[in-house]
């Protein structure tokens, strides 16, 4: 909720006042496919840094990971550290609607 509320320059309050459940939901369905906030920029900054690290380490270490370089990582083996494949995207938000008791509709064309 912070991460959101901090995204859309409003406090969490504000956020809770004007923001509507089903809004809400299409958030967090968003965030589950194009995560953002402080998370996602450690995230970003220990690949660049694992990056130089690798680049000038000595050949007999091994590699660095970007989470080497995350220190308020909680579980070392968040999802979000690996990249998942699309069908597992589309199978996470699918669970998550179904989870709400909403119904995926399929396009057909």
């Amino acid at each position: 909720m912070f991460d959101l509320a901090i995204a859309l320059g409003k406090t969490v309050q504000e956020l809770e006042q004007s923001l509507s459940s089903s809004e809400f939901t299409e958030w967090m369905a968003y965030f589950s496919l194009q995560p953002f906030g402080h998370y996602r920029e450690d995230l970003r900054t220990g690949i660049l840094a694992s990056l130089i690290a690798n680049i000038h380490k000595d050949k007999s270490r091994a590699n660095f990971k970007p989470r080497d370089f995350m220190p308020f990582v909680d579980n070392p083996d968040d999802q979000l550290i690996e990249p998942r494949s699309a069908e597992e995207e589309a199978a996470l938000v699918e669970g998550f609607i179904n989870s709400l008791g909403m119904k995926v509709i399929e396009k057909n064309d």
